[in-house]
């Protein structure tokens, strides 16, 4: 029998902003474990999925993943952590019959007509502050340079020995997708079913504020865990089984 057919479900992960599929080493086999059939997206510009960073957008991000989600034999759970949120959420509004739950991590789900950097309120020296992001124009990317930064923000709970691997695999992010709106609608985003996994230490997106995205989207499956920004490596046991509750 085909193994997706079998399995209980299929989650497809998504990565956040400077991240890749590498992030979910320790999720998926705890989640294959419970017979689910477990995809790694990497979204373009990122891990093998290499793409000159000024010909990526919100709409190519988009058009990828509604190709790989139809491709899928049955619908699927789409599972996004942090700026993947805005992704997922343009999915769902596009192919709302396609997604069985969208299952945001600390996601960011943007209103109609906002962009991620809309929903921030994200100015150049915020960023700055934020995570001393280089922003370089001429090649449109975000770069993270500065670890302790990063690490009190994405990974402080976890172990050195997970963030000395984080911190090697950070790549820069594409420019323009955070900027761009996303265009959602009560018919078709509004339907899909949704859980908001909130992470109640992360020191990037403040739990009032993954509880006010969540509130404004009126999803009322809400799970907390006491985890930072990164609960993939911080807490990966507690992540799946709130991904799974």
């Amino acid at each position: 029998m085909n193994k997706k057919l079998a399995s209980q479900h299929i989650f497809i992960l998504l990565h956040g902003a400077w991240h890749a599929s590498w992030c979910w080493k320790y999720v998926t086999p705890l989640l294959q474990q419970a017979d689910n059939f477990v995809i790694e997206h990497d979204f373009l510009g990122h891990g093998i999925n290499v793409k000159d960073f000024r010909r990526i957008s919100l709409k190519s991000y988009t058009k990828e993943l509604v190709k790989l989600v139809l491709s899928q034999s049955k619908p699927v759970r789409l599972v996004a952590h942090s700026f993947a949120g805005v992704m997922a959420s343009q999915v769902a509004e596009e192919i709302p019959d396609s997604i069985e739950q969208l299952i945001y991590i600390s996601g960011v789900v943007p209103e109609h007509s906002h962009s991620m950097m809309h929903e921030f309120g994200f100015s150049q020296s915020r960023l700055d502050d934020f995570c001393h992001a280089d922003r370089i124009k001429n090649e449109m990317r975000f770069d993270l340079s500065n670890p302790e930064k990063v690490k009190n923000l994405f990974y402080q709970k976890a172990s050195q020995t997970d963030f000395d691997f984080a911190f090697k695999h950070i790549q820069a992010e594409p420019l323009l997708p955070m900027h761009q709106n996303v265009k959602l609608t009560q018919e078709n985003f509004g339907q899909v079913e949704k859980k908001y996994i909130a992470c109640l230490e992360d020191n990037i997106i403040n739990v009032k504020h993954q509880l006010r995205m969540a509130n404004q989207a009126n999803i009322k499956n809400i799970v907390k865990i006491q985890s930072d920004h990164s609960p993939f490596f911080s807490m990966p046991k507690d992540l799946v089984l709130a991904i799974k509750a």
